[in-house]
């Protein structure tokens, strides 16, 4: 195994289980015959949920012990001087073709490892963290080591232009370091071009029904609320389904029974609208999304990171023929009215009126759906090519 072609990936735990980018990302590296040691830094989750981590022979997973620090002033450099030391432990003595950061936190300890090892090092974007936003001294700092960093990057991966626009001009790097991959979904073995009856059989839904899906977190960026409230305007054989978590925003919150009471006010839980909060591994969810007919990726305008979203759910809502409704950012309308495979809208009243038009032509939807996702954005599409530029950096 001492010749065996390996990289090292920083992020963390919480996405080896929700980040398509980071697990497709893994099982290209894979495919392409190297081992991959993932340093997983420690992140808060729900704590009545345990969610499936992803798993391969071919990697390894370090999982960082982190302190419990009382002083909130010091205890964000203690926990980087313990992820660096840590990392440095049972990384040094290995010889990588890279190192791949992902988010500020995993581009910091690896630049350390990379200086101190002399291995390129490769910045992989998931959430922008813009300067204009930073308004606490360790945001501020936090920011500063994330552009030092950057700036030495072989190369930043992000998931579209817009967002490369805007981390370009805040981290003031250049275009020609960054490499453009969606956040979307490798394909594995045949694609699933019949609906299974995954969903009609979990909330006994008639095969005459049509279901409308939203997939993710069930918070208030997500306008779970409006569709909830938008459901009694739509055709009676239409279903909504709510599958997700709740982040609470604080322990005293319950919004998941907030939004069961606007349920059933509208006379409808467990009747047109179902919530579905179970924690499912891939299979599992794959074969959920595929038995839905229409898929929803909604959100409001909080910031640049939502305006310029990259929408995980989009692009698996493509890879299973479903049309979408979706907001009308620009980037999501790229997709998604660039190709024919749904609607965008403005207002949340247009939700109505956005199933009717699927429906009346749905073939057309789903078709353009699938053909999007197969030729435009399929991962390795993307993600080969990186692996190609990231070995030449080594010869």
């Amino acid at each position: 195994m001492k010749n065996t072609k390996r990289v090292a990936i920083m992020g963390d735990l919480w996405n080896l289980s929700i980040s398509p980018s980071v697990t497709n990302s893994i099982k290209m590296w894979i495919r392409n015959n190297y081992l991959v040691d993932y340093i997983a830094i420690g992140k808060d989750m729900p704590e009545d949920k345990h969610f499936p981590c992803f798993e391969d022979e071919k990697m390894n997973v370090y999982e960082v012990p982190m302190k419990k620090i009382n002083v909130p002033i010091i205890r964000p450099m203690l926990n980087l001087i313990s992820l660096i030391q840590f990392t440095y432990s049972h990384c040094k003595n290995k010889k990588y073709e890279c190192i791949i950061g992902f988010d500020p936190v995993g581009l910091t300890v690896a630049t350390v490892l990379g200086i101190l090892s002399n291995i390129p090092v490769v910045y992989h974007s998931l959430e922008l963290r813009l300067s204009r936003y930073n308004k606490t001294l360790s945001q501020k700092l936090n920011k500063m080591l994330e552009r030092w960093c950057n700036k030495r990057a072989a190369y930043t991966l992000i998931q579209d232009e817009a967002r490369a626009k805007c981390l370009i001009e805040d981290n003031r790097i250049t275009r020609e370091k960054v490499l453009i991959v969606p956040n979307t979904y490798l394909q594995e073995g045949e694609i699933i071009k019949i609906k299974n009856g995954y969903l009609r059989e979990k909330f006994n839904i008639s095969g005459d029904k049509k279901i409308i899906l939203h997939v993710g977190g069930l918070n208030r960026i997500y306008m779970v609320e409006e569709l909830i409230n938008s459901v009694p305007t739509w055709h009676e054989n239409c279903i909504l389904v709510l599958h997700g978590w709740v982040w609470k925003e604080s322990k005293s919150e319950d919004y998941f029974g907030y939004l069961e009471e606007l349920a059933k006010k509208c006379g409808l839980y467990n009747n047109r609208i179902f919530f579905s909060t179970d924690v499912l591994p891939q299979e599992d969810l794959d074969k959920m999304v595929s038995s839905a007919d229409i898929g929803v990726a909604l959100y409001h305008n909080i910031d640049l990171n939502v305006y310029n979203m990259a929408s995980g759910k989009l692009f698996q809502y493509l890879k299973y023929g479903l049309p979408v409704i979706a907001i009308d950012f620009p980037n999501l309308k790229e997709v998604v009215e660039g190709n024919r495979c749904g609607i965008c809208i403005n207002d949340k009243n247009a939700i109505v009126d956005a199933i009717r038009k699927i429906l009346s032509d749905y073939d057309v939807f789903s078709s353009n759906a699938l053909k999007c996702f197969e030729e435009k954005y399929e991962f390795s599409r993307f993600y080969q090519d990186v692996i190609e530029k990231i070995r030449d950096l080594r010869v």
